[in-house]
């Protein structure tokens, strides 16, 4: 999608502006969780690397704010039959764009203009409709990058249901620190 397209199509884009958070600086309480071979990879290696496919909140790294259990709840629902682990990392968070609900509606809206407003792709679709506003309006408008995308959002399936803050580090160099956590 073109920007001059987002424009012209869509009011609202103040949405976005209103959720740019500037030089949010260093998070010492974020939790990441993943398998135990990619941890052991990232052991390994000693860096943590963002995905290259867009998600709920675009590209990067996700992780928890301030909750390890909301990130244990996650990992142990994405990955039900492996062993799972939990890193805490302390992150400078940077530029960040805040995905509130009125930002989300702002984006379902612009998706179901454009015909997308369905399917099992709707979360990956949103993701990269968020890169796409920070690459070619975000960054162009506003001169700023943009580090992280962070949502509230319920965690959580049946029983186990409630609030939880989300970041997606979209640079692994934000990443200052990272240690494994106890056993989840």
């Amino acid at each position: 999608m073109e920007v001059q397209s987002i424009k012209s199509k869509i009011e609202g884009l103040e949405a976005v502006e209103y959720g740019i958070r500037c030089d949010l600086g260093v998070c010492k309480d974020l939790y990441h969780g993943t398998t135990k071979n990619i941890a052991y990879q990232i052991i390994k290696s000693g860096r943590i690397e963002c995905g290259n496919t867009s998600s709920y909140l675009g590209c990067g790294i996700y992780c928890y704010l301030h909750d390890i259990n909301a990130c244990k709840i996650w990992v142990k629902n994405k990955y039900k039959n492996e062993p799972v682990t939990v890193f805490k990392l302390i992150a400078n968070l940077g530029n960040v764009l805040f995905v509130d609900t009125e930002l989300y509606k702002f984006l379902r809206e612009t998706l179901r203009k454009i015909g997308k407003t369905s399917g099992s792709d709707i979360n990956d679709d949103i993701g990269i409709l968020i890169e796409e506003i920070i690459e070619d309006y975000i960054i162009t408008e506003y001169e700023k990058d943009i580090h992280a995308v962070s949502r509230a959002y319920i965690i959580g399936k049946s029983t186990i249901r409630r609030p939880a803050i989300m970041y997606c580090l979209r640079y692994e160099n934000r990443i200052k620190k990272f240690n494994i956590e106890p056993e989840v």
